[in-house]
């Protein structure tokens, strides 16, 4: 007797378990399956196909040619630069990052960059710039993810030579971000600067930034 006893109690146990299992699944917004909606999307690699595709519809890659920025040089590889900020202080960090030869003034190669006012940063943060394919205006911007306490700037450059090559006026031109949560190129608001030329966007978060020709 005693061990039937032992065996029901298991099963009321066991089936007390189920069914507040089965309540809790119930009144969750989330099926199982539902738990890799929150997994990063990675953006597309460069392909030929990839970047003959374009970013999104509507809109394409905009070429580069780095050797008219740095003086005939032509490189196949990703460039990469780091540079570390101080908690409230900020700065600004370009690609590449800013050197000086001895006595000589400081030098800066004014091409992709990110501002970052004293005001977003709480911690010290190695700000880290990725160009993945020197050939096309893209940058991967880190640490990522990473989201700063107010708007920061980032800013890419871009070449009136290649916008003459594919026939597209300064104009025609914004920055998109890629939405790892979705997966997918969009474009978020765009200042454009003829005379320096580049574009700002103002954002509070790293992820890749790219010029896209198609802007309205």
């Amino acid at each position: 007797m005693d061990a039937t006893k032992s065996l029901n109690r298991t099963i009321r146990v066991v089936m007390i378990a189920m069914i507040m299992l089965g309540v809790m699944m119930g009144c969750s917004n989330q099926s199982p399956m539902a738990v890799s909606d929150n997994i990063a999307i990675p953006p597309p690699p460069l392909t030929e196909e990839n970047i003959a595709a374009g970013p999104a519809p509507g809109y394409g890659y905009l070429p580069m040619d780095i050797s008219q920025i740095y003086s005939g040089m032509i490189t196949d590889r990703p460039m990469y630069t780091q540079q570390l900020l101080r908690a409230g202080l900020g700065g600004s960090v370009y690609f590449p990052a800013p050197f000086a030869l001895p006595g000589l003034p400081m030098f800066m190669t004014w091409w992709h960059g990110v501002t970052i006012p004293s005001t977003a940063l709480h911690e010290d943060v190695m700000i880290t710039m990725l160009v993945p394919d020197p050939n096309f205006a893209v940058v991967d911007y880190g640490p990522h993810p990473y989201s700063f306490d107010s708007d920061i700037q980032v800013e890419l450059s871009y070449q009136c030579a290649n916008l003459i090559q594919i026939g597209v006026q300064p104009e025609q031109l914004v920055i998109m971000y890629w939405n790892e949560t979705v997966g997918q190129y969009e474009e978020i608001l765009t200042f454009l600067n003829r005379t320096d030329l580049k574009l700002f966007g103002r954002t509070n978060h790293f992820s890749r930034y790219i010029i896209a020709t198609g802007g309205q």
